[in-house]
């Protein structure tokens, strides 16, 4: 994977980890961009144009905090938006994705939406036997002559 794939994976993530770290406690972004820098080797400098679109989304919310030892501290916590858009990535894609209305009657999206599905039916001699002559019937009622064939010749081979 190219550097800058890697980068840009990062920042898609880092909305996330800004959301999960303010989950926790409440915090200044000085203090995000650091531990970020030392889990996922984010810069500091990407932190804070985050912040302000965070903040401007409604995610986040800042209040100051006095500091002894400088200038004061705007200190960011989720807001009920923030804990909403963190509990929709924890619930993961099916909570999130378009699903064309159908989400009202069928269940969430999932691995098994996107996989295809065959049935394999097995008869013994025997059973394919007995039901020839039902499922001749039902074939020629529903003008299905392929079906109808099928099973003839699969029973005229059985001896």
């Amino acid at each position: 994977m190219t550097e800058a794939i890697q980068i840009q994976l990062k920042k898609g993530a880092l909305e996330l980890c800004v959301l999960a770290l303010l989950a926790h406690r409440e915090s200044y972004a000085y203090e995000i961009a650091s531990t970020l820098a030392d889990r996922v080797g984010m810069g500091e400098g990407t932190i804070y144009p985050l912040m302000r679109r965070m903040q401007s989304d409604g995610l986040v919310a800042t209040y100051l905090v006095e500091s002894p030892s400088g200038p004061s501290r705007k200190y960011y916590r989720l807001t009920d938006a923030g804990r909403t858009a963190l509990g929709d990535y924890w619930a993961g894609p099916s909570h999130v994705l378009p699903t064309m209305g159908n989400a009202r009657f069928s269940s969430g999206l999932s691995v098994a939406t996107f996989l295809k599905r065959t049935s394999y039916v097995e008869y013994s001699k025997q059973a394919a036997k007995s039901a020839a002559a039902n499922v001749t019937v039902l074939a020629s009622a529903e003008g299905m002559r392929a079906h109808q064939e099928s099973i003839n010749v699969r029973t005229r081979e059985i001896k």
